[in-house]
């Protein structure tokens, strides 16, 4: 009968050791995301001549937005068009599809690029001068930011599974320490 339990509680011991281990050694693994942005430049096309069309292609990917701040200037030293008192017109395209248009002394903006694909970026000098595109301190007048938002996927160790995997290696050890004590004392009151 004694043989029966020092076999029993070897069997409970053995098994608890060896899924703590097991869940130790080979730790199940979560996904984790992390959303991230990829930024690219464009260049503009600069200057452009009076009553003349600048445009710039650019591909993108479904999801992926553009950002400007555009501030022509004119002559030298260079002077911004809220003084000369003129305005440009941007455009911008999807195939024959027009996703953007505004008319103003300075164009800023943000957009959606809806599709994979080739856009247009297209820029109408309504003056009667050259107008360039230039870079301040604050500003860089002269680019299109092109930005790519993605998903990064990392695997990491399932920490909540390792933690059950030190609990059985302690309930194994618990279980070892009773079953000898418990068994020995029984041993010595026979």
């Amino acid at each position: 009968m004694v043989q029966r339990k020092w076999l029993l509680a070897l069997l409970i011991f053995s098994a608890l050791l060896l899924s703590g281990f097991c869940l130790l050694i080979f730790p199940f693994y979560t996904t984790s995301s992390n959303l991230k942005e990829s930024t690219s430049t464009i260049s503009l096309p600069s200057p452009i001549s009076a009553h003349s069309t600048g445009q710039v292609t650019f591909s993108a990917q479904a999801g992926d937005y553009i950002t400007f701040t555009l501030i022509p200037e004119t002559g030298f030293p260079p002077m911004p068009l809220s003084i000369m008192g003129g305005t440009i017109t941007v455009y911008v395209y999807f195939g024959s599809q027009v996703l953007y248009s505004n008319t103003a002394q300075k164009v800023e903006g943000s957009i959606n690029l809806p599709q994979t694909g080739t856009y247009t970026f297209q820029i109408v000098n309504n003056n009667d001068f050259e107008i360039e595109f230039l870079s301040t301190l604050n500003v860089d007048a002269s680019k299109i930011l092109l930005h790519h938002p993605y998903t990064e996927y990392s695997q990491v160790p399932n920490t909540a599974i390792q933690s059950y995997g030190f609990l059985l290696i302690m309930g194994a050890i618990i279980v070892g320490v009773v079953a000898v004590l418990t068994l020995t004392m029984q041993h010595k009151k026979v």
